[in-house]
This record gives structure tokens, C-alpha cells and sequence, in this order.
């Protein structure tokens, strides 16, 4: 998560793989919960997971090669999560963010 320039070809197409089924499954329960066929609190839920995901080196890192790959309207959920969170984030992060949180300079 920290840095995906440094994993080997079979690790990186591991971690890719793994990252785009996830953003596959949270772009599905998005828009299932956006036209009301699906559970907004289910959606709601993953919020918080994506922008550590994506706010951490290897997460932009691939969010910024295959962002192509992703639906539009998710996109924009995306980037308003991440601003979100940019915005509410406290000096202490919890063991999530700590964990996997960013290591960006510019987030």
C-alpha cells in the first residue's frame, strides 16, 4: 500500500487485480445505493476504507493509472470522499489509518 514501485511484476499485477475487483464491487454497491436498489448504509460503510485506500501511496498510484477504468459518477464519489476526509481528518489518526493511512506529501 505504502509503495507499489517497489513490488515485483507478479506482486504488483497481485495488488492491482486485487484493487480493481474491490473498486468493482464498491463502484456496484455505489450505484445500486445511488437509484435505491441497493443499501446506503452498506455503501456508506466502505466510505472510509476507499479514502485510505486511495489516499496511500499505492492506492493513488494505481487510482491514477486506472482511473480510465472507473464509471464516471463513481469517480466523482471518489474524489468528494477523498476531499471529505481530507477536511475532517484529526491530529490522531485511528489504527486504520495509521496502519495503511497516507504517506503523500501532497495529502
Amino acid at each position: 500500500m505504502n509503495d507499489r514501485s517497489s513490488l515485483s511484476d507478479v506482486q504488483r499485477e497481485q495488488f492491482d487485480a486485487l484493487l480493481r475487483a474491490y473498486m468493482h464491487v464498491c463502484d456496484t454497491m455505489y450505484y445500486q445505493a445511488h437509484v435505491g436498489a441497493g443499501d446506503d448504509g452498506l455503501w456508506k460503510a466502505e466510505e472510509r476504507y476507499l479514502n485510505v485506500i486511495l489516499t496511500s501511496s499505492g492506492g493513488a498510484d494505481w487510482l491514477e493509472e486506472n482511473s480510465l477504468s472507473i464509471s464516471p459518477d463513481y469517480r466523482e464519489a471518489i474524489d468528494n470522499i477523498i476531499q471529505s476526509h481530507r477536511s475532517s481528518e484529526s491530529d490522531q489518526p485511528d489504527a486504520l489509518s495509521s496502519r495503511y493511512g497516507s504517506t503523500r506529501s501532497d495529502n
